[in-house]
């Protein structure tokens, strides 16, 4: 799958897109891209070569300094408890999608904690849930992506890369100033979700 960059004009690459069952039937989709069980839907995350190629050559041109992802995660729970959603793989999945990126790219510099097990480390970072990936660079201060980077999430996450490589925040001169001017510590959220 691939996505329009409206500021460049250019595709971005994205994670291959698994095709359920009922799509196949429907004849959409390739024989080995069905997916059978949860498990396959949950961990089909790797890029398509030719994807893994345009990507790689984009971050070989795109890319002005080394970056580096501190990612925190943690082992998914066996126990079901009430009023907590249960793990449906994004640890893993989170994981996975970073793992693939770092090969891309001898700028890009992985570190795996466990939030549960380092906790002083995740104190260090100011993270407190997981999966969480910290981006780290020129620009400061660290971006911090909570949640696993697929479909159009993943290409925020490259333009973050890109981004924190330069050392730009993406803001405006305005507002950069404006921010520039408070006083006080302050945190962003943006939330990104396909709708």
């Amino acid at each position: 799958m691939e996505r329009e960059d409206a500021a460049r004009g250019e595709f971005l690459p994205c994670p291959a897109r698994a095709v359920f069952p009922h799509e196949r039937a429907q004849g959409r989709g390739k024989p080995s891209e069905v997916v059978t069980t949860e498990e396959d839907l949950l961990f089909m995350v790797v890029l398509r070569p030719q994807d893994r190629e345009r990507l790689q050559e984009r971050l070989a041109k795109e890319l002005q300094g080394p970056v580096r992802i501190v990612h925190f995660t943690q082992q998914p729970s066996a126990l079901v408890i009430p009023g907590r959603p249960p793990d449906r793989g994004q640890y893993r999945e989170a994981r996975q999608v970073l793992e693939e990126l770092a090969t891309l790219s001898p700028q890009i510099a992985l570190e795996v904690h466990n939030l549960k097990q380092e906790p002083e480390i995740a104190a260090q970072h100011g993270v407190s849930l997981a999966p969480a990936t910290r981006i780290l660079g020129k620009a400061e201060p660290a971006f911090t992506f909570l949640g696993a980077a697929t479909g159009y999430e993943f290409g925020t996450l490259v333009d973050i890369l890109i981004r924190t490589s330069r050392g730009e925040s993406g803001l405006s001169p305005a507002l950069a100033a404006e921010i520039a001017g408070v006083t006080r510590g302050f945190t962003v959220d943006v939330s990104v979700t396909p709708t």
